[in-house]
């Protein structure tokens, strides 16, 4: 979307949402300066102790892809990737199907796999772009009262129906009430039986907010809810400003425990860069927010690790320590269990292992 002037109708210079990756794709950087960028971003995976990952950018019109396959071919890849293909809502819905057919790849032998499509379904809170069930309080654009979505239903539900054919996961971007529900519509959608719809454990990820009567509809379909408890949107100052826009649903953000009782799937993880990358602080932050925490730090730190893994698929090879699994690892500088939790954020790594490789070694770690 193209922002104009709400009083002359020209336009600003503000590019919302979709409209955004016109830009990119004309941006773009070169294939060196993206490799370069990647291992840059590798190297820190490690050094915050995360052995898997799902890159849920995956601008295919950028090339991104390429960019993990040269790292991988090259022997640089140092995390498990499972990673997402953009869907852009602007394209010819046969073309970028058939585009998305051809590069499907689940390998189950390979460290890298494209096997998940991401689906922005809204936008965000903070420019009134998160697609809400109830009008806003205050709308920043009068023209869309309840916020927008990318896709109309019917051009949703087809992609959907289409892209689980093929064997996608799909990865959607909710905020507001009304694009969780609108997830929820296309996934309950597909033509094929539950169970197995089920089992492609699709998510919906940062889940701000859902409505009462959309909770149990995550049990019930399978999905996994996929959270970022990030220092902003855990702040309640924050809460406090969203109230402005969106009245006391401000501080129903973020429903970890709501989702959590339900009995539906609930995953931790962050949205690096827009939030930090360390998990520890994560599992502090989901237990000591003031609404919705996690009951215990045995719980949260299972969100990050084998829920994570369940989420993408891979909790039969790691997530936990057991016998028949890889040896992904990571060895910390303190007993998460037995330190105050207002400790655990500053938990720092000294060595981590993907698959018996050590991908980062503190220089203070001495065997």
């Amino acid at each position: 979307m193209l922002h104009r002037d709400p009083v002359t109708g020209r336009l600003t210079g503000l590019v919302l949402e979709d409209a955004q990756q016109a830009v990119r794709n004309v941006a773009a950087v070169d294939a060196e300066t993206a490799y370069a960028g990647l291992l840059v971003a590798l190297d820190e995976l490690a050094h915050n102790g995360i052995t898997s990952i799902s890159d849920a950018g995956g601008y295919w019109q950028q090339n991104h892809p390429a960019t993990f396959l040269r790292a991988l071919a090259e022997n640089w890849l140092t995390v498990r990737a499972v990673n997402a293909l953009y869907l852009y809502p602007s394209l010819d819905i046969d073309s970028q199907l058939a585009e998305l057919e051809q590069r499907f790849d689940d390998d189950p032998d390979s460290s890298l796999r494209y096997k998940t499509v991401k689906i922005y379904i809204d936008g965000i809170l903070d420019l009134g772009t998160a697609a809400m069930i109830e009008p806003y309080d205050v709308a920043p654009d009068e023209k869309y009262p309840n916020g927008f979505t990318y896709f109309q239903a019917e051009q949703l539900q087809r992609y959907v129906s289409e892209l689980h054919r093929i064997g996608y996961k799909l990865h959607f971007h909710v905020i507001g009430d009304a694009a969780t529900r609108m997830a929820l519509d296309a996934i309950e959608a597909i033509d094929a039986d539950p169970r197995e719809v089920a089992d492609r454990r699709h998510r919906l990820t940062h889940t701000y907010l859902v409505d009462p009567a959309d909770v149990p509809r995550f049990a019930r379909l399978g999905m996994v809810a996929d959270f970022q408890v990030g220092p902003e949107s855990s702040a309640p100052d924050y809460h406090e400003y969203l109230s402005e826009f969106i009245g006391q649903s401000a501080f129903d953000l973020i429903p970890v425990k709501t989702l959590l009782d339900s009995g539906a799937h609930v995953s931790l993880s962050s949205d690096w860069d827009a939030d930090p990358l360390s998990p520890f602080g994560t599992i502090q932050r989901a237990v000591t927010r003031d609404e919705n925490a996690v009951d215990t730090v045995e719980q949260a730190i299972e969100l990050v690790t084998l829920s994570a893994a369940y989420a993408l698929s891979q909790d039969d090879m790691t997530g936990s320590i057991e016998v028949g699994k890889y040896a992904d690892y990571v060895i910390v500088d303190q007993n998460l269990l037995e330190i105050d939790v207002g400790q655990i954020g500053g938990t720092s790594v000294m060595l981590t292992v993907v698959g018996g490789r050590q991908t980062y070694r503190s220089p203070e770690f001495r065997t």
